[in-house]
């Protein structure tokens, strides 16, 4: 008896020697892959980017192919112009390629035709063929109703605001946007009141204060043909899009100067949304409603006219 059970004793801390063996080597395959992951592991490898030494690619064709955010279907048809690289910039057009370098930093913005400008910073990290694919915002038509003093009455040209000389009044105005388009995109917007400073003293909001000068050429389309007598501007900023249906709410308060206003000079609300380009010059990136010469590149231009008596 006792020799028997010096046997199994012997034998089993062999077979646990063997175990450990096996676990230390990996040679329990599923024991060895929860102590460590092996260095030929494809999942571990695919969650980390790639190093120069490891890419096997001599370049990369960079595909350009822009979408609208709201129907993926529907394509903006634009062009991607890389600022970074070479000089002048290049330009990728809708569905085209460009060659660039294994790990190249694609830095520049995507432009479409009535759509707003979308700035893109990418790289390609050693992947061929590398897709560069914005989601684009198409520009529309806001809707803009502006509600007197009163809080209920619209203003308009038969409900007009009936001012007295040195008062403050409060208008609220409601931009809205249309169905899956946007008053203004993710690069934000100016919201500009547009009037004569002989009836007008000041202008505030509870928009935040922008500095941007206005340069809107009076009699120019989109401008109205009373707005080209008035001579002042006070501005206000909104930074974020608005977009399908979404609707933007805020005040402006009148301060009126000692003469009594009059409806020949009513004040204009604008609408100026931003949009990117490039300066031509130095090839930065602008975000503005003018490029570096002052041309308008904000796409589009609203207003709506507070009528006041």
């Amino acid at each position: 008896m006792r020799n028997k059970k010096g046997i199994a004793a012997l034998t089993l801390i062999v077979i646990v020697g063997l175990v450990i063996g096996f676990v230390a080597v990996g040679g329990l395959t599923g024991v060895g892959k929860l102590l460590a992951a092996s260095p030929t592991d494809t999942t571990t490898q695919s969650a980390v980017k790639l190093t120069k030494a490891q890419c096997q690619v001599e370049d990369v064709s960079a595909r350009y192919n822009d979408q609208n955010f709201y129907a993926k279907g529907t394509d903006p048809a634009g062009s991607l112009v890389i600022l970074s690289g070479s000089v002048p910039p290049q330009k990728i057009q809708d569905d085209g390629t460009l060659t660039v370098s294994t790990f190249a930093d694609i830095v520049g913005y995507a432009n479409a035709t009535n759509y707003f400008g979308v700035p893109v910073k990418v790289n390609t990290n050693c992947k061929d063929p590398f897709d560069v694919s914005p989601i684009m915002k198409q520009a529309g038509v806001p809707t803009i109703t502006i509600v007197n003093d009163d809080g209920a009455t619209v203003n308009t040209d038969a409900n007009d605001e009936a001012m007295g000389a040195s008062a403050t009044f409060t208008s609220t105005v409601t931009v809205r946007a249309p169905n899956d388009q946007c008053a203004w995109g993710d690069n934000g917007a100016i919201i500009a009141v547009e009037y004569d400073a002989t009836n007008f003293q000041k202008f505030t909001s509870d928009l935040s204060t922008s500095s941007d000068a206005i340069l809107v050429t009076h009699n120019s389309s989109g401008e109205t043909a009373q707005s080209a007598t008035l001579d002042q501007w006070k501005t206000f900023k909104v930074d974020k899009a608005l977009c399908d249906n979404a609707k933007l709410e805020f005040v402006i308060n009148t301060e009126t100067t000692s003469t009594q206003p009059t409806e020949d000079l009513n004040p204009v609300i604008w609408v100026l949304p931003n949009n990117l380009d490039r300066d031509e010059s130095t090839f930065a990136l602008i975000n503005g409603i003018y490029d570096e010469d002052n041309n308008y590149i904000g796409l589009t231009q609203h207003n709506k006219t507070l009528y006041v008596s």
